[in-house]
């Protein structure tokens, strides 16, 4: 905590001294607010049989001080408490963290580099789907544009970031330090990101897209100050079930999205995962290479005469393996789990990683007035093989590869320009591959955001 406040200090001070020479400067700020009842509770041993209060209040302050056409820098922090967190480990938050404070430059060239773009500090690095990559970090990013493809550079350390601002759980360590009250800070990990996105292909866009991650745990700049917990070493014959070691995982990926005919249009994509870890065979910690993979596509019309209904479909994929007992840390020798960097939301109710998942989607949103939107979408969740999930109460030994279907409704309205409001609600039937007792769960709430 020590550090926290030293690391805030020193940022404060150095925003107010960067700033002093800005030519302008911009101020503003978000209040957002949710209140709903659900007893979709991740932590729940039985899922829904646990109802409560969902709360979350969330405020952010942002300043801009612009110092010329070109370079800017950057600030937003804000605080937010939440009784009901994305991530099922978790069940109260109360922390203050810095989204951004970083220094960007953007310039017009002439020649064949068009355009550069640079910003250094607290940033979000996110890969082109963001169901990889989407997660705060502090480095660097360079966005260069030339006449027929942009190329993005970044790298950056996620070991400052605000653990309740995390959502990376790719070690069995990363999950005890979210349910340890001493750890103020995420998983130590440097992230590298180049992505290539042709822009010369007319209607269409191709991107191609390496990850790479180093886990730092065990090393100087592991600052999970509280956790004090040992890692597993290679070689060792004592098993921890509940400890875990080093993960490293590296990520290719190309994807493609673009018109096909009139208002249809469509993407798809792809994600080839390789990763290095300790796993207990044998009778020993032994180090292991296994494979994974993502992959999904969609399709959407849009019906602008129809009051601008869109209409969609999409399918998700990400690879299990039938002898893991968890995702985490439980991949074996050769083609395993899928684990993405940081955990996408899938649903309002069930939620789980993208791991060992084949999701069906269907959704219809339709704009009736200018200022009120309304969206339906329907999700059939199934795994492609008998091995675990992320979430609880599956029943022990089942082949049962259907996890169940989710319902989502929402109603947005827009009174004023800077007040938007979200009355949003979700029902997750279970699937014969949950316990007997498992009950149906819900989720519902309204949503009020309020800038100035």
């Amino acid at each position: 905590m020590r550090l926290l406040r030293l690391l805030l200090v020193v940022g404060f001070a150095m925003t107010l001294s960067v700033s002093a020479g800005a030519g302008s400067i911009d101020l503003g700020g978000t209040f957002f607010n949710l209140t709903g009842v659900g007893n979709s509770s991740g932590a729940a041993a039985v899922p829904g049989t646990s109802p409560g209060l969902v709360q979350e209040d969330v405020l952010k302050g942002w300043v801009q001080a612009v110092f010329n056409d070109s370079l800017s820098l950057n600030v937003q922090v804000d605080g937010t408490f939440n009784t009901a967190p994305v991530l099922p480990f978790n069940t109260l938050l109360l922390y203050a963290n810095a989204d951004l404070l970083n220094l960007h430059g953007s310039y017009q060239l002439n020649g064949t580099l068009r355009q550069f773009q640079f910003t250094v500090g607290r940033l979000v690095l996110s890969d082109f789907t963001t169901r990889v990559l989407s997660h705060e970090a502090d480095g660097v990013s360079m966005d260069l544009e030339f006449s027929g493809l942009s190329l993005n550079v970044a790298a950056g350390y996620t070991g400052l970031v605000t653990k309740g601002a995390s959502t990376i759980e790719l070690s069995k360590s990363d999950l005890n330090d979210y349910t340890n009250s001493g750890v103020n800070f995420a998983s130590p990990r440097v992230i590298e990101l180049v992505q290539v996105t042709l822009l010369g292909l007319p209607g269409q866009r191709l991107a191609v897209s390496a990850i790479a991650q180093q886990d730092l745990r065990g090393t100087p700049l592991d600052l999970a100050d509280g956790s004090a917990e040992s890692l597993v070493s290679d070689g060792s014959t004592t098993d921890e079930p509940a400890e875990g070691g080093q993960v490293n995982t590296q990520y290719l990926g190309l994807g493609m999205s673009g018109n096909i005919i009139a208002n249809l249009y469509y993407d798809v994509f792809s994600y080839v995962e390789s990763g290095q870890m300790l796993s207990y065979q044998s009778g020993s910690y032994q180090n292991i290479l296994f494979f994974a993979a993502l992959a999904g596509g969609g399709l959407r019309v849009f019906l602008p005469g129809t009051l601008s209904s869109v209409i969609g479909a999409r399918v998700l994929y990400a690879s299990g393996d039938p002898n893991a007992g968890s995702v985490v840390e439980g991949q074996s020798q050769g083609f395993s789990v899928f684990t993405p960097i940081s955990r996408p939301t899938l649903d309002n109710v069930f939620s789980p990683q993208l791991s060992n998942l084949i999701i069906a989607e269907a959704s219809y949103s339709l704009k009736p007035l200018s200022k009120l939107q309304t969206g339906l979408q329907a999700d059939a969740y199934f795994r492609p093989t008998t091995g675990a999930i992320s979430e609880p109460g599956l029943a022990p030994g089942s082949t049962s590869s259907y996890l169940g279907s989710e319902m989502d409704l929402s109603i947005n309205y827009s009174p004023l320009s800077d007040v938007g409001t979200s009355l949003w609600g979700g029902v997750f039937v279970p699937g014969t591959a949950f316990a007997s007792g498992a009950g149906v769960q819900f989720k519902t709430g309204l949503n009020v955001m309020i800038n100035f």
